[in-house]
């Protein structure tokens, strides 16, 4: 499931148009593919370690990104 996000997140952009996405930043399609990838990663392995690895990443992720869009909307 974490890996349809940032899909969905690319549908949305493309709906809003190229200055959407250029006012995303360079860092939008660096994480857009990270966070993709990092799920794919997690739903094909089963190695414990990766998946506390990625809870804790994909938690910080999400709060970092929640933090800046609230700060940018205020």
């Amino acid at each position: 499931m974490g890996a349809v996000l940032p899909l969905l997140d690319l549908v949305d952009i493309a709906l809003k148009g190229y200055q959407h996405l250029v006012a995303q930043g360079i860092i939008y399609p660096v994480t857009i593919g990270l966070v993709t990838s990092l799920s794919v990663v997690g739903a094909i392995t089963s190695n414990e370690k990766y998946h506390k690895f990625f809870t804790v990443f994909f938690f910080v992720y999400l709060v970092a990104f929640i933090s800046i869009n609230l700060n940018l909307l205020a």
